[in-house]
């Protein structure tokens, strides 16, 4: 014979913190090389990305500066909407409490910018 009973789960009062992506890149820090114009991961020395073409672009330095900022970013980015979700000020899942106009359409941003670096954006316009 079965056992039919059931029990009954107490209610969450807390919410459940949405859990986050782990991003898959090359962990780091990057750095910009200038001489051989390369963005590199340290320790590994891992070549990311060549920062030279032959259509005319002339800020290398400044679009490789910005590339090796990259895992920096992210990491400072997703550490202060954690935060903010830590003081009550954004609740898990992306539901904002009281905002100006201007304040959801920056916390929309970072999420956006996140989301995208994980590949996760949706409607991402193509080059």
């Amino acid at each position: 014979m079965k056992n039919t009973a059931t029990t009954k789960q107490k209610p969450n009062p807390e919410p459940t913190p949405t859990p986050t992506p782990t991003p898959n890149w090359t962990p780091g820090p990057w750095r910009y090389e200038q001489g051989t114009k390369t963005v590199r991961a340290c320790p590994s020395n891992y070549w990311l990305a060549t920062m030279d073409s032959w259509d005319g672009a002339v800020n290398h330095t400044a679009n490789a500066r910005l590339i090796a900022s990259a895992p920096d970013l992210y990491d400072a980015l997703e550490a202060l909407l954690t935060q903010l979700e830590g003081l009550g000020v954004l609740l898990p899942g992306g539901t904002e409490g009281q905002w100006s106009d201007l304040e959801g359409l920056c916390v929309a941003q970072a999420r956006a910018a996140l989301s995208k670096a994980l590949g996760e954006a949706k409607g991402d316009p193509q080059c």
